[in-house]
């Protein structure tokens, strides 16, 4: 009991001693070795301990203060030996303070006895134990950081390439963008010309109606005129039959119908010209129309584009803002990435406080030890919900990608499709202008009357 209330270790049983020790390495130690400690042995065994738990090495060189307090006496080669002695005698202090033996003396190292040497062999077996967990735990926060490191790079070598990407895509938008308002020009001059178009088409068709009655109208002064036609030959005839009773007056009579014939056969000519350039305008107006209804046709194909282009630009800004959301969150990772290294960081001082208060209670440090493992377990829980929303991360970037790749190659045929039917609208309107410019020329020669009516 008071061998409990002394030390913060186990004091084991001899057999229980050899066990750990071959259970930790010490394979070279025997119950003969332990009950009769040797000074060669145990100083090999306390070396090496020194190497492995505060990497001591008598062969170190001194240090900076060391050498320039040995400059100051004469001939100190001669001291090197117990220098490097004083040096293992003070480390062997510290470190036997640190894992509970507070009683160290010069002559633990050079007179061992038994009691003693199981004691401080069972303080080096509990510190090592101890040593052990911790440095496993430590190693698999070194593994997990590491791994979270490779992790961040990756996503930080994807974001660079999406960014490229999307600095790539950016640079063919404004390209498509500067085309798109070419064509957005070049629809507005269709528009206004097709307004234009409208305009003239309405003036044609008012033109056409009046036309038409003007026609109606002369055809009807032509059916009188070859009524009246047929009236003055039966006069005509009948006159012949009067030659012979009046031949002055009928001569007279018969000079004046053939003038009124005459009059009205120029009369008719005229008329027949009119209604030939009247029916080629009217065949004009028709061809016109017909055109205008192709060109609004082909416009609202155009419009019908402009409206996918629209719809194509707003998915392609919504993928913008899907990666500036894809940034925030491999930022806030970032961040998870700085806290959980500093939570490794507090963790390790943690662990050094709990070496400097070893010594006051086994409980609280059990205690202490219980909340490292809670913190371990909790961290590690943290790594993976990090690792998972890394892979969530590169899902969503990778469908990201695939998305913008389809939105490109979507905005790259569209563009192509309204470019294509844009050269078709511009040659359908030169031909248009071409047959527009032949159709009113005003030297157009008109067709001839139909050579019956003359005689």
């Amino acid at each position: 009991m008071n061998a409990r209330k002394k030390h913060s270790f186990k004091v084991l049983q001899l057999d229980q001693l050899i066990e750990n020790l071959h259970r930790q390495g010490a394979t070279h130690f025997s119950r003969e070795d332990i009950e009769h400690p040797k000074e060669e042995k145990i100083r090999h065994f306390y070396e090496t301990c020194l190497r492995q738990f505060i990497i001591f090495k008598r062969t170190d060189p001194p240090s900076f203060k060391e050498q320039q307090a040995l400059s100051e006496l004469y001939d100190y080669q001669i001291y090197e030996d117990a220098i490097s002695e004083v040096k293992f005698y003070k480390k062997m202090e510290y470190f036997m303070k640190i894992i509970g033996i507070h009683d160290f003396d010069y002559s633990d190292v050079y007179s061992p006895v038994c009691s003693r040497t199981i004691r401080i062999f069972c303080a080096l077996v509990n510190y090592s134990i101890f040593w052990n967990v911790k440095l496993l735990v430590w190693q698999q926060y070194e593994d997990a950081s590491v791994q979270l490191m490779q992790d961040r790079q990756k996503v930080l070598e994807r974001e660079q390439q999406v960014e490229s990407k999307w600095k790539c895509l950016g640079s063919v938008k404004e390209a498509k963008e500067k085309q798109a308002q070419e064509l957005r020009n070049g629809v507005g001059e269709i528009e206004n010309q097709l307004f234009q178009y409208k305009k003239d088409n309405d003036d044609w068709i008012r033109e056409k109606d009046e036309m038409v009655k003007t026609t109606d109208d002369m055809n009807c002064d032509y059916v009188k005129s070859q009524t009246s036609l047929a009236n003055g030959v039966k006069e005509i005839d009948e006159l012949q039959s009067l030659v012979l009773s009046s031949p002055e007056r009928v001569i007279k009579e018969l000079n004046q119908r053939k003038e009124a014939i005459q009059c009205e056969r120029d009369k008719i000519l005229i008329q027949c010209k009119e209604n030939s350039v009247l029916v080629n305008r009217l065949d004009l107006f028709q061809d016109i129309s017909r055109a205008i209804q192709k060109i609004m046709a082909k416009v609202n194909e155009v419009a019908t584009m402009h409206s996918l282009l629209q719809n194509h630009k707003r998915a392609l800004k919504s993928a913008k803002h899907t990666l500036q959301h894809q940034k925030t969150v491999t930022a806030d990772l970032d961040l998870e990435l700085k806290k959980i290294k500093s939570d490794i960081i507090n963790i390790e001082n943690r662990e050094k406080e709990s070496l400097t208060s070893f010594n006051d209670n086994k409980k609280e440090l059990f205690n202490t030890l219980k909340k490292i493992e809670e913190e371990r377990i909790h961290l590690e829980l943290d790594n993976k919900r990090i690792d998972l929303e890394i892979k969530e991360n590169n899902r969503k970037k990778n469908e990201l990608e695939d998305a913008m790749k389809s939105l490109s190659l979507q905005y790259y045929q569209q563009d192509k499709i309204l470019f294509n039917q844009y050269i078709i609208t511009v040659q359908s309107l030169k031909v248009y202008h071409q047959k527009l410019e032949k159709k009113l020329n005003p030297r157009l020669i008109p067709t001839p009357l139909d050579p019956n009516l003359i005689h």
